[in-house]
């Protein structure tokens, strides 16, 4: 796992020559954490697999957002666990306090929080019609925001 995440931590920005190694790179992560088996021993990497997967978003190539998407969706499920309700509304089972999330994960909340800021000072996100579609770099944002909940 360390390899595979450093190999896509020093290429994804830069290196457009291994797309396809890391598009492989992205779904063998995303089988890793998938697998069941693996259990606790995977979350010793979890911040740095949603780092990865969170600045994919961002890649210039479809392919590397798409297998980005499929990773980060993965992740979500390892963290928050799967949903349950057939609603709209993620249960109270699937939340984490932002407390806990950031306790158990603490390198994200700053990564999160310099990623948005980055992103959004080069897009005037407010004065956009809601009916264009948001830029990819948003929905891990809202994908947390829906995902936790304030402490209790």
């Amino acid at each position: 796992m360390t390899s595979l995440l450093n190999f896509l931590q020093d290429n994804m920005a830069t290196n457009v020559d291994f797309v396809a190694s890391q598009t492989h790179a992205l779904n063998i992560l995303m089988a890793l954490v998938k697998d069941a088996a693996l259990g606790e021993g995977i979350l010793q990497y979890i911040s740095r697999c949603i780092i990865v997967a969170v600045t994919g978003f961002s890649s210039s190539n479809w392919s590397i957002r798409n297998a980005s998407t499929l990773f980060f969706t993965a992740l979500t499920v390892r963290v928050f666990g799967v949903k349950r309700q057939k609603t709209f509304e993620t249960s109270h089972k699937n939340r984490l306090s932002s407390y806990e999330f950031f306790t158990r994960f603490p390198k994200l909340h700053p990564f999160l929080l310099q990623h948005l800021q980055r992103n959004t000072a080069s897009n005037d996100l407010v004065s956009q019609s809601f009916h264009l579609p948001r830029p990819p770099y948003i929905i891990p944002h809202h994908a947390f925001c829906g995902s936790t909940q304030p402490q209790s």
